[in-house]
C-alpha cells in the first residue's frame, strides 16, 4: 500500500500562493517565513517590498543587506521613530540631520557636521545611497520627508538627480524638505534621463521657518522647472506648494496629456499680466479628475473666483472632473453652474481652516499674514443651488451662520439625499452669544438617509480656552487638561444625539475640538446599534496614556 501524500501549501501555483501570503498579517507572515527555505523565498518579496532606513549621520556603508535589495519596491524616506518599524517590512530613512535650521539664531546653533551650510543636508550625498538604489530593480516609489516639519533644510541636486533618473521609478514624493536650494543655473541642472514618473509630489509645511540666508524659492523653481520638463508627458498626479512651484511653466509652457490629479497648496500667487483665473491657467489639463486648490489668502489680495463672471464664454476645460476643492469660494463664481454631472466630491473650505487658526495659541507668526473671508450660510446656499450634481457623494462646507442657516441645512437633504454618504461641516457663530441649535441641525441632517460619515465643527460657546502659564522667565499658553476632558464629555452627548437622529446608515461621527498641543483635531465615535435598533456613540479607542483612551486625528 503506497504511503499517503500529505498536501503542501507549495502545491499551489505561484499566483494562488501569493494571494494566500499577502492576506496574512505581518507577524504571521514572518513566522511562516521561518518554516522552510522554499516558503521563505516566497515570503521575502512581500516582507521587504516596502523598506525604510533610519539614519542620523552620513550613510557610509549600506542601506540594508545586499541580498534584500532586489525585493525592495517601495523605499520610503520618512521621518518616523524606531517604534514605527513593524517587522522591518517598512524601511524608514530618518532625515534628522543635526545641521537643519530650526529658527534659532545661527550663532546659537551647533557647528555644522555634514554640509557647508544649514540649508543643505549632507547625510545622503554619498555613493552608498546611489549604489543601493541602482541595485533595486523593482524600486517603484521613493518618499523623502524631514523629521522636523517646521525646520528649513533641503536636499542638494546631486542627491535628487540620481533618484529621479532611476528607470523603474514611478512615484516620487518629497515633504518638508527644500528641493535643490543649491540650484543656480539650468546648465548646472543636467537631467538627461528622467524616470517615467506617474506621480510627483513636492510640498512644504505652511508653518515652516524662513530660510536662514534669504529666500531660496527662485532656485527651487528653477530645479522644479527642469524636472517637470522631463516628466510632464507621463505624470498622472502632481502635488506642489505654490511658494516654489514654477507656475508659468506649468500653465503656459508644458502640456499634461495624462494628468488626472493636481493639488496646489500654499499662498495665493498671481500668474500672467493681467493675472489670469484658474480656469484659464489650468486649461491645458483636459484629463483632470481631481482639482484641489488649497490656497491661503493674503490680506492685501481679494479672493479670486475660479471662473470670473466677466470672463468670456468658454467650455469647462475639465470635462472628466470628479473632485473639486476650492479655498475662499466666491458666490458669483461661474464654475459651479458648469460643473460636470460626474462630480462626486466637492469641498468649499479655507486653507488652513479657521478653526486651526483659532485653536493654535503658540504660533501667531504663522497666521498673521492670512485672512479668512468666511461666506455666510446664504452665500453657500446660493453656490449649491447653482450646482447640478446628481451623483455627489461627499460635501465639505466651511461658513459662518446667518439667517439662511436652516434653509442651507434642509437644502442638503432635498438636493443630495439619494447619493450623499459623507458630509463635513465647519459652522461658525456670528456672535459669541449665539446659541448652537443642535435639535434643528439633527433634524435637518436626518434627511440624508445614506449618510455613513458625519464630521462637524459647531463652534460651541464653551469650547476650551487657552490660558497663560507663567514661568520664572517668560511663559507659554496651553489648554487645561480638565477643560479638555469636560469638553470631550459634552461632545459624547452631541454624538449620541446625532446617532439617534440620523438614519441607520450612519457608521461614524467626528466632532472637532482643540488639540492639546495647539490646532484642531477630530474626536471619533463609532455608532453602535442594539438589536432593537437603538443607537449610541462610543469612542474609537486608542490608549493615549493617563488612563484615557480617546482617538483624535488632526484636521
Amino acid at each position: 500500500m503506497s504511503p499517503t501524500v500529505r498536501p503542501s501549501i507549495l502545491d499551489l501555483n505561484d499566483h494562488a500562493l501569493d494571494s494566500v501570503l499577502t492576506s496574512l498579517d505581518k507577524t504571521s507572515l514572518l513566522v511562516l517565513s521561518t518554516t522552510c527555505q522554499a516558503i521563505r523565498m516566497h515570503c521575502l518579496p512581500i516582507l521587504f517590498h516596502e523598506a525604510s532606513v533610519i539614519s542620523k549621520s552620513r550613510i557610509k556603508y549600506t542601506l540594508l543587506p545586499e541580498p534584500l535589495w532586489r525585493y525592495v519596491r517601495y523605499a520610503r524616506r520618512l521621518v518616523l521613530h524606531l517604534l514605527s518599524i513593524d517587522w522591518l517590512s517598512v524601511l524608514h530613512l530618518v532625515d534628522h540631520c543635526p545641521d537643519m535650521y530650526t529658527g534659532t539664531p545661527l550663532h546659537f546653533q551647533e557647528r555644522l557636521l555634514f554640509a557647508p551650510d544649514h540649508l543643505l543636508c549632507g547625510l545622503y550625498d554619498t555613493p552608498t545611497l546611489q549604489n543601493a538604489l541602482q541595485h533595486m530593480p523593482q524600486l517603484h516609489s521613493v518618499h523623502l520627508r524631514m523629521w522636523n516639519s517646521v525646520a528649513t533644510h533641503g536636499l542638494p541636486w546631486s542627491v535628487l538627480r540620481p533618484i529621479l533618473s532611476l528607470p523603474n521609478l514611478r512615484e516620487f514624493a518629497i515633504e518638508f524638505l527644500r528641493f535643490a536650494p543649491d540650484a543656480c543655473s539650468k546648465e548646472a541642472l543636467a537631467f538627461n534621463s528622467p524616470a517615467p514618473l506617474t506621480s510627483f509630489e513636492c510640498t512644504l509645511n505652511h508653518r515652516r521657518v524662513a530660510a536662514p540666508y534669504g529666500p531660496v524659492e527662485g532656485n527651487e523653481q528653477l530645479a522644479l522647472s527642469v524636472v517637470l520638463h522631463g516628466i510632464h508627458q507621463t505624470l498622472e498626479r502632481l502635488v506642489l506648494t505654490t511658494d516654489h512651484a514654477p507656475l508659468d511653466d506649468i500653465c503656459f509652457t508644458l502640456s499634461w496629456p495624462c494628468l488626472r490629479e493636481l493639488v496646489l497648496r500654499g499662498e495665493f500667487r498671481t500668474v500672467g499680466d493681467p493675472p489670469l483665473p484658474f480656469v484659464r491657467l489650468l486649461a491645458n489639463m483636459p484629463k483632470l479628475r481631481n482639482l484641489d486648490l488649497r490656497i491661503s489668502q493674503p490680506p492685501d489680495i481679494e479672493p479670486q473666483p475660479v471662473w470670473p463672471a466677466d470672463l468670456p464664454n468658454m467650455v469647462l476645460p475639465w470635462p472628466e472632473l470628479q473632485q473639486l476643492t476650492v479655498s475662499c469660494p466666491q458666490p458669483d463664481d461661474r464654475v459651479y453652474a458648469v460643473l460636470p454631472s460626474s462630480l462626486r466630491r466637492l469641498s468649499l473650505r479655507y486653507y488652513p481652516h479657521l478653526s486651526t487658526h483659532q485653536w493654535t495659541p503658540r504660533d501667531d507668526r504663522v497666521w498673521r499674514d492670512w485672512q479668512w473671508p468666511l461666506l455666510g450660510s446664504s452665500d453657500v446656499l446660493r453656490i449649491l443651488r447653482a450646482c447640478d450634481l446628481p451623483v455627489l457623494e461627499h460635501l465639505e462646507l466651511e461658513y459662518v451662520e446667518n439667517d439662511a442657516d436652516d434653509d442651507l441645512l434642509r437644502f442638503l437633504g432635498s438636493a443630495f439625499a439619494p447619493t450623499m454618504t459623507s458630509l463635513t461641516i465647519r459652522r461658525y457663530r456670528r456672535k459669541p452669544s449665539t446659541h448652537v441649535p443642535l435639535d434643528g441641525i439633527c433634524e435637518a441632517l436626518g434627511a440624508l438617509p445614506r449618510l455613513h460619515t458625519l464630521s462637524l465643527h459647531l463652534d460651541f460657546h464653551d469650547t476650551p480656552k487657552v490660558y497663560y502659564r507663567p514661568l520664572r522667565v517668560g511663559g507659554y499658553e496651553e489648554y487645561r487638561l480638565e477643560d479638555i476632558c469636560a469638553f470631550e464629555e459634552k461632545l459624547l452627548g452631541v454624538a449620541n444625539m446625532l446617532a439617534r437622529a440620523l438614519g441607520p446608515a450612519l457608521e461614524m461621527v467626528k466632532l472637532a475640538m482643540p488639540w492639546v498641543g495647539g490646532g484642531a483635531a477630530w474626536l471619533e465615535y463609532d455608532i453602535v446599534r442594539a438589536a432593537g435598533g437603538a443607537a449610541h456613540a462610543q469612542y474609537v479607542h486608542t490608549d493615549i496614556g493617563q488612563g484615557r483612551k480617546v482617538q483624535r486625528r488632526m484636521l
